[in-house]
């Protein structure tokens, strides 16, 4: 019986690398910098496709 691995710590969630605080901050955190990353995608897509609609095909102002 001595033989067996003896478990030192708890295996539970890590929260994508093991954020040290409780499971709510870490999912409030991540989902206000999963938003504003979003935005700014949406924006810079936005401002991707002003530049693109000329007829040339070229793009630009």
């Amino acid at each position: 019986m001595s033989n067996r691995i003896k478990k030192t710590e708890h295996a539970g969630a890590k929260n994508g690398g093991g954020y040290w605080g409780k499971r709510h901050e870490a999912k409030t955190l991540s989902k206000r910098i999963r938003r504003a990353e979003s935005r700014r995608l949406e924006r810079s897509a936005e401002n991707e496709c002003e530049f693109s609609d000329q007829p040339d095909g070229k793009g630009g102002k």
